[in-house]
C-alpha cells in the first residue's frame, strides 16, 4: 500500500497481514478489520498493491478576527473559534492590520502581510498554536516598535 501526504510518502507490503493476537479488543472491531482487509484484497491488483489517495484538503473560505478570537470558516462547513492569544502577532496587531489578510493556495493558508503572519488550514484544524519562538517574536515586536517611532 502506498500512502502519500504532501511531500512525504510510505510503502507497505500487505501480503502477510494477519491477526497475531488480541487482548481485550472488541470482537466487532476485529470483524470490521477483517472485513476491511477482505475489501482491500478484492480491490488490489495482481501484484497485491493498492494506492490510497489522501483525503480532500479542507480549505479556508473566510475568517473574522475579533479583539480576542480568530474565527475561521472552512469549505466543508466547519467553523473554528481560536483564542487570539495563540497567535501573538495577530494579538499585537491593530484592527486594520488583522483585517488585511489574503488566502494562500486557494485557501490552504492565510497570510497577513502587515503582520508578516501565516497560518495553514491544516494547522488551524489541528489546533496548533503559533510555533514562533519567544526570541523571534520579541525581535519582530522590537522592529515593529522602531517602525512606529519612525
Amino acid at each position: 500500500m502506498h500512502v502519500q501526504r504532501d511531500e512525504a510518502n510510505a510503502k507497505f507490503w500487505l501480503d502477510s497481514v494477519r491477526l497475531d493476537r488480541s487482548q481485550r479488543f472488541p470482537a466487532q472491531n476485529l470483524q470490521a478489520s477483517r472485513n476491511w482487509w477482505s475489501v482491500i484484497n478484492r480491490n488490489s491488483g495482481e501484484d497485491g498493491m493498492i494506492t490510497l489517495a489522501p483525503n480532500k484538503t479542507v480549505l479556508v473560505e473566510n475568517l473574522r478576527v475579533t479583539a480576542d478570537t480568530l474565527v475561521v470558516d472552512f469549505d466543508d462547513g466547519r467553523s473554528l473559534s481560536l483564542p487570539l492569544a495563540w497567535y501573538p502577532r495577530l494579538q499585537q496587531g491593530t484592527e486594520k492590520e488583522r483585517n488585511m489578510w489574503r488566502l494562500n493556495g486557494a485557501g490552504e493558508g492565510i497570510h497577513w502581510p502587515l503582520l508578516d503572519e501565516d497560518l495553514s488550514a491544516e494547522g488551524l484544524l489541528a489546533g496548533r498554536q503559533s510555533g514562533e519562538s519567544e526570541a523571534s517574536f520579541n525581535r519582530w515586536l522590537k522592529s515593529r516598535t522602531k517602525r512606529r517611532r519612525s
